[in-house]
């Protein structure tokens, strides 16, 4: 059995010899505050949207919220980007 640890593709070693984490090289297609769309299956929208981004998940997710009241937009339920459009 090897005494070496696994290898973790998110730490890398820096010049002090602690690790570090690697920045994500792909960047959200949304920001916070962006308001937003959801395309449903049959590719209309959400008729009770625009909807603004409340929190950026990851790279590929966010939550919403109502864009008047702020509220956890569809139960703080969590977005894929590709789910969702930019709304002018």
């Amino acid at each position: 059995m090897s005494s070496e640890e696994p290898s973790n593709p998110w730490r890398t070693e820096n010049d002090g010899g602690r690790p570090d984490i690697k920045p994500s090289e792909k960047k959200p297609d949304f920001s916070v505050g962006d308001r937003v769309n959801i395309l449903l299956a049959d590719g209309s929208v959400d008729p009770d949207g625009p909807f603004l981004v409340s929190r950026v998940v990851s790279a590929d997710q966010c939550t919403l919220c109502d864009r008047v009241t702020y509220a956890k937009a569809k139960e703080g339920a969590v977005f894929s980007m590709a789910a969702l459009e930019s709304a002018a």
